[in-house]
């Protein structure tokens, strides 16, 4: 009963409000999937301990018609966009063999 007592009393999560300034949308080009893959260069400029990944391979990594693991697995991507400004990155993924 003490259980049932303490589930009662605890809160649902809460998430972040949502910001009417900030648009998401899918990344369906190559423009899309190189600004997809370049973000993480922007979000962690002068950090001295990032370690920047190699482009070329980031943007074949998401791009279906290239990488073989999409042949039996779905994946989108988005960028969130403040201003047109890119300032985030989603990836979906489900993998069918899991």
């Amino acid at each position: 009963m003490a259980v049932a007592a303490r589930r009662s009393a605890e809160v649902a999560p809460r998430f972040a409000a949502r910001s009417p300034d900030v648009t998401i949308e899918e990344v369906v080009t190559a423009v899309g999937r190189d600004e997809f893959s370049r973000f993480p260069l922007e979000l962690y400029a002068g950090d001295d301990k990032f370690v920047p990944p190699i482009i070329a391979e980031r943007r074949e990594f998401i791009d279906p018609s290239i990488n073989p693991f999409f042949q039996h697995a779905r994946g989108a991507f988005f960028l969130a966009r403040r201003q047109g400004k890119v300032v985030g990155r989603i990836a979906a993924v489900n993998d069918t063999r899991y």
